[in-house]
C-alpha cells in the first residue's frame, strides 16, 4: 500500500474530446464519481497524481 500514489486531477473526456467530468485538487487516493448521467460510449480517464505523473486509462460505459 506504500506505493499508492495520491490523485489530485481527474479529467474524463468523451469521443469527441469535451470534458465531461472534472476534479482538480481533490487530493485523494480513491475517488467516487457517479456516471449515472453519461451516454453510453466509450470514454477517456486523465488521472494526474501529486508527484506529477499521468495516467490515461479507457471507461467504457454500458446500459
Amino acid at each position: 500500500m506504500g506505493d499508492e500514489k495520491t490523485i489530485s486531477t481527474l479529467q474524463i473526456t468523451n469521443l469527441q474530446g469535451q470534458t465531461v467530468y472534472s476534479s482538480i485538487n481533490k487530493v485523494s487516493q480513491s475517488m467516487e464519481i457517479d456516471i449515472s448521467s453519461f451516454s453510453v460510449g466509450i470514454y477517456t480517464v486523465l488521472l494526474l497524481d501529486s508527484e506529477g505523473m499521468l495516467s490515461t486509462r479507457k471507461l467504457v460505459v454500458v446500459e
